[in-house]
């Protein structure tokens, strides 16, 4: 057998195997002893050592073989703990950013959700503002109030917010035809405010400016303006005007004036007191609209474009103020007795021969839709500001439509003869109607 200290350098199996074969040579020479061993005898040392040092040698591989393993754990575990937290950072990641996409995809559909219903709101508040118009006021006037009572072109002067009806009075409190003078009423109360007694005659045509400060009026005489507070006169242009119209800021007046023989459109600068006039280089396409006496004059409310049209013709011409060019020739079945543009400027609403209502769109010409009745007809008609309501006058009644469903609201009862004309306050909280035939005139409000 060799030397014990070479048996740092063998394996187990190689120890294992020598320490058989030793033990066969042991046993055999065991068995050629003739003479027995003496139990006194010391055992033999030889297996007595090769017996401690595989032991030894065993707790050696096996002290070897479990370090060796733990620490070969301990790498797996930590290696196997370092992935797994790699793996649970990127999948927290991913939920954190998923999360995030969730959230902003949440995001926009609340906020789409919360337009719709902001919508939906406005249509319920709209429709409940509609519904709850009803009569606040209803006063009498002893005279028959007018503005414009030439050919089909039938007119009348409210101040919404100050409540003020000024006019011709076209018959007095015994019937009389009588245009020779203006009458100013408080719609509030009911009470005749001031009398001019005009000296011209044959007085055409009388219009309020839209800061409800001043008005003007036409007559034979020529073109005369006046406090709207007082009735006091500012002053007085000689020439005669058919057809007249405030800018939307109140500074001037545009007329259609004849010069020679031919009828050419003029501005007025009235803070210069009408003392010099402008001929505006508008150049009218149909000679139709040049040639006739009964033109109306009528302003967007943001200033953009002039609607002309004549109550003897089908078309009605939309100028672009800023170019002074025409823009567009809305022809109709027809001839126009009205027309009223929407606070936007972008719809205009027609007045027909037929006593029919059309709204046609300004950009493109289009009809957006159409008020027609089968027992009654129209005869005024008001944009409500602020809002999408528009006020029809059928006969005695007055619609309220919405022109975004395109549906009827409500319809306000109480007048006795046929509706004159229509006029929203600025804010669009109250209306007033006024029947010139009964001498009537009704507030309404919104709740």
């Amino acid at each position: 057998m060799s030397n014990t200290q070479d048996w740092q350098n063998k394996s187990l199996q190689e120890v294992i195997e020598e320490f058989i074969e030793e033990c066969i040579k042991y046993q055999s020479t065991q068995e050629k002893l003739i003479q027995p061993i003496s139990i006194s005898e010391p055992l033999n040392l030889k297996g007595i050592n090769l017996a401690e040092k595989l032991a030894e040698r065993l707790d050696e591989i096996e002290a070897n073989t479990i370090s060796t393993t733990r620490a070969e754990i301990y790498s797996l575990s930590n290696q196997l703990e370092a992935r797994i937290d790699e793996q649970f950072n990127q999948l927290l990641k991913q939920l954190k950013q998923t999360e995030k996409d969730l959230n902003e995809k949440l995001d926009t559909r609340l906020e789409r959700i919360e337009d719709k219903l902001d919508k939906i709101y406005d249509l319920i508040k709209k429709d409940e503002e509609a519904l709850n118009w009803f009569c606040a006021n209803t006063i009498c006037i002893t005279s028959y109030i007018v503005s414009s009572w030439v050919g089909a072109l039938q007119e009348f002067a409210i101040e919404p917010d100050q409540k003020i009806l000024v006019g011709f009075v076209l018959r007095d409190k015994e019937n009389k035809l009588s245009k020779e003078r203006i009458e100013a009423w408080d719609l509030t109360s009911g009470e005749k405010i001031y009398t001019i007694v005009l000296s011209g005659e044959d007085n055409y045509k009388l219009t309020i400016s839209p800061d409800g400060k001043t008005f003007v009026n036409s007559s034979s005489k020529g073109i005369q303006q006046w406090d709207l507070s007082c009735g006091r006169e500012i002053c007085t242009l000689s020439e005669f005007s058919y057809a007249m119209a405030f800018t939307p800021d109140s500074k001037m007046l545009v007329c259609r004036q004849s010069i020679d023989g031919m009828y050419k459109y003029f501005l007025y600068d009235l803070e210069k007191k009408m003392e010099n006039r402008t001929i505006l280089p508008i150049e009218i396409l149909n000679p139709a609209l040049i040639a006739a006496h009964f033109n109306g004059i009528v302003f967007s409310p943001d200033g953009q474009f002039l609607a002309l049209f004549d109550t003897l013709q089908d078309f009605i011409e939309i100028l672009n103020i800023e170019t002074q060019e025409v823009i567009r020739v809305l022809e109709h079945s027809s001839k126009i007795r009205n027309v009223v543009f929407s606070s936007s400027g972008r719809l205009l609403a027609i007045l027909d021969g037929a006593r029919k209502i059309f709204l046609r769109d300004v950009d493109n010409g289009t009809q957006n839709f159409s008020l027609t009745s089968e027992s009654d007809y129209y005869s005024a008609m008001a944009f409500c500001p602020h809002t999408k309501i528009f006020a029809a006058g059928c006969y005695d009644k007055i619609e309220l439509w919405d022109l975004d469903s395109k549906k009827k609201l409500q319809t306000l009862t109480g007048h006795s003869s046929e509706i004159s004309a229509l006029y929203f306050d600025k804010n669009g909280t109250s209306l007033i109607s006024y029947a010139v035939h009964s001498r009537e005139v009704k507030i309404w409000q919104s709740a």
